[in-house]
C-alpha cells in the first residue's frame, strides 16, 4: 500500500530480500580463498611455489644470487624492479630508484634515465652515487651493459633469461 503525504509517495511495503547475492558473494570469497597462497596451503597442507605466484618478468633468481653475494654498497636498478628488490633484498639492500619516481628529485629522475640508456655520461653518474652493482634486464638496457663491460671497470657476475647482474671490480 502506497501513502501520499505532501506531494510525496511513501512505499510502505518491504520488498523480499532474495538470498541469491548473498549466496554469490560467500561463493566467490571462498573460491578467492581457495585459489590463495594461504588457502592452498590451509586447504591442502602445501605452500604455493613461490616463482609461480609471481609474473614471469619478476627477477626472483636474481635477487637471490644478490642476496647471497652479500654484496655492499647501492644497487642500480630498474625502478620497476625496486620495490620487489628492496621487499625480497631485505632492510640491507640499497636501491637507486623504486616505483615512486615521483617522489625523487628530477636531478635524480635524469641521472637514472642517463644512466639507463646507457649514455656517455653512464660511468660518471654511477661513479658519483657511489653505485656499486647494476641490476637490469639485460633486454633494455643491453647499451649499459656493454658500456659498463667495455670500461673494464664493471664485470657481470649473473645472468638468467631476465637479469644481469654487474658488480664493480
Amino acid at each position: 500500500a502506497l501513502t501520499r503525504k505532501r506531494d510525496r509517495t511513501i512505499a510502505t511495503e518491504i520488498p523480499a530480500r532474495k538470498g541469491l547475492w548473498t549466496v554469490a558473494t560467500v561463493g566467490l570469497v571462498w573460491i578467492f580463498f581457495a585459489i590463495s597462497p594461504f588457502g592452498v596451503r590451509v586447504m591442502h597442507g602445501r605452500q604455493v611455489d613461490f616463482k609461480k605466484a609471481v609474473s614471469f618478468g619478476t627477477p626472483v633468481d636474481a635477487v637471490e644470487f644478490l642476496k647471497k653475494e652479500k654484496h655492499t654498497g647501492l644497487v642500480f636498478n630498474t625502478f620497476e624492479w625496486g620495490d620487489y628488490l628492496r621487499w625480497a633484498g631485505g632492510p640491507q639492500m640499497r636501491i637507486f630508484l623504486n616505483s615512486h619516481a615521483h617522489l625523487v628529485t628530477p636531478e635524480v629522475w635524469r641521472s637514472y634515465r642517463s644512466i639507463s640508456s646507457g649514455s656517455g655520461s653512464a660511468v660518471d653518474l654511477l661513479d658519483r652515487y657511489g653505485v656499486q652493482t647494476v641490476f637490469v634486464d639485460h633486454v633494455r638496457h643491453h647499451d649499459l651493459i656493454s658500456g659498463l663491460k667495455k670500461t673494464g671497470e664493471w664485470q657481470e657476475i649473473y645472468r638468467d633469461g631476465i637479469a644481469v647482474i654487474l658488480k664493480r671490480t
